[in-house]
């Protein structure tokens, strides 16, 4: 699964992606801090590999 968020949501993200591993799931965290511009093709990327694409704001 893809997760694409900001602020204080990266860090529970990337939580949650680390217990998850734990479990055999793989979560990946895109911090859209750090795509500037947007760079919508990372992002769509991700989706292909995973499948699934969460979006989490406050």
């Amino acid at each position: 699964m893809t997760v694409v968020t900001l602020r204080l949501h990266v860090h529970r993200a990337l939580d949650a992606a680390k217990s998850l591993a734990a479990e055999g799931i793989d979560l990946k965290v895109i911090d859209l801090r750090t795509l500037v511009p947007l760079d919508t093709d990372t992002i769509v990327e991700s989706v292909r590999k995973t499948g699934r694409l969460v979006v989490v704001d406050e």
